[in-house]
């Protein structure tokens, strides 16, 4: 343990190298917080089983809960209010449950759109 300690004490000037960069991309608190919970729920499931589509709804399903879940009361009150990131972004409640405000925004109402061509 002590060994890969060392090495990559050997290796900082590498690494540090990029941070001193003036146009460096740096991560974020919130961006590390996402990827640990990320990180935990795949853990959790040992990573991904079966076919690609279903790895894939399980990214969505995952984005669903982070967005719609409570924030911590600090950061509701540091927000006027506002309980989630999806209620951030929508500037909407339609309830005080957030499942209910995930069911609500999800359903569209029964409305369909057409998707725009990205070209």
């Amino acid at each position: 343990m002590q060994s890969h300690t060392l090495d990559l004490c050997e290796k900082r000037k590498r690494f540090s190298r990029s941070d001193e960069h003036p146009r460096a991309h740096r991560t974020s608190n919130l961006v590390d917080r996402l990827m640990r919970f990320l990180n935990r729920a795949y853990f959790n499931v040992h990573y991904f089983h079966g076919t690609l589509a279903s790895a894939e709804l399980r990214v969505r399903a995952l984005a669903l809960l982070w967005n719609f879940c409570p924030s911590s009361p600090m950061t509701v009150r540091k927000q006027h209010g506002q309980a989630c990131p999806a209620e951030r972004l929508n500037g909407k409640r339609y309830a005080d449950n957030w499942l209910e405000n995930l069911l609500a925004s999800g359903s569209m109402n029964g409305l369909r759109g057409y998707q725009q061509n990205p070209l």
